[in-house]
Order: structure tokens, then C-alpha cells, then sequence
């Protein structure tokens, strides 16, 4: 009588789900559980690997949505300072009259670029009814200074 799944032996589920041969020769089951076992390593490692390289995604991203964050508000600040120190140029109660010569405009265009440091390339007296310049810090741009 050939061995069943009832005779006693065990194994009832599994002697149906491996082929016979298998079961009669221990090289097979050993080529077959390292087969089993390197799919389990594989996978686990597969798993892995996705899961890392989603967390350094995740942490790369973190990074340049801060670093970005602080160039904007570096960037920010810088405008509002130039902001400020146009508002201050151009303040009507300090810059001298239009009729006062293209000397005197030349002069507080000067003497504001040069309180202005490096950060300011250029200084402008603009006619915004006419659209000229009638005075600049930039040689290049006309206007006469």
C-alpha cells in the first residue's frame, strides 16, 4: 500500500502540494528550500529597498521645502529692506526740488547710492509724467549723470 494523506505519516497538505519526486530525494527538497529561501531574502529585500528609498525621498523633499522656505524669507526680507530704503530715497521731504539744476539731483543721487552700499547698483530720478530719466547714479542709462 502506497503512502496517503490519512496513513499517519503527517504531512497530509503538504505531501499534496509537492510534487513526488520531490518528497523521495533530499537533494530536491534541499534545492527546493533554498530556492524557497532565497525568494523570502529577495522579497524581504525588495521591501526594504522600497521602504528606504521612500524615506530618503521623503527626507530629500523635507529638506529643499526648508531650505526653500528660508530663501524665500532671506528673499523676503531683502525686499522689504529695499523696500524701505527706496521709500527713503525717494521721500519727497529729502530729495531736492526739480527745479534746483540737474547738479543738486546728481549730487543726493550720489550721496544716497553711496549710503546705500554695495547691494544697490543704481539710482534713478525718473519724470513719471514724461517717462525720462532725468537723473541716474548709472553713467550708461543717460539722463546726464
Amino acid at each position: 500500500m502506497s503512502p496517503g494523506p490519512d496513513d499517519g505519516r503527517g504531512g497530509g497538505l503538504l505531501q499534496s502540494l509537492v510534487p513526488g519526486p520531490i518528497r523521495r530525494h533530499n537533494a530536491a527538497k534541499f534545492v527546493v528550500a533554498l530556492l524557497v529561501v532565497v525568494a523570502v531574502v529577495a522579497a524581504v529585500g525588495l521591501v526594504t529597498y522600497v521602504q528606504i528609498q521612500d524615506t530618503i525621498r521623503d527626507d530629500a523633499t523635507s529638506k529643499l521645502e526648508r531650505s526653500a522656505e528660508m530663501q524665500a524669507a532671506t528673499a523676503g526680507e531683502w525686499v522689504d529692506g529695499m523696500g524701505t530704503r527706496t521709500a527713503a530715497v525717494a521721500d519727497s521731504r529729502h530729495r531736492p526740488d526739480p527745479d534746483a539744476g540737474q547738479g543738486a539731483i546728481a549730487a543726493y543721487l550720489q550721496n544716497a547710492s553711496q549710503r546705500s552700499g554695495d547691494r544697490v547698483l543704481a539710482i534713478h530720478y525718473v519724470d513719471t509724467e514724461q517717462s525720462q530719466v532725468l537723473a541716474s547714479t548709472d553713467p550708461d542709462l543717460g539722463g546726464g549723470h
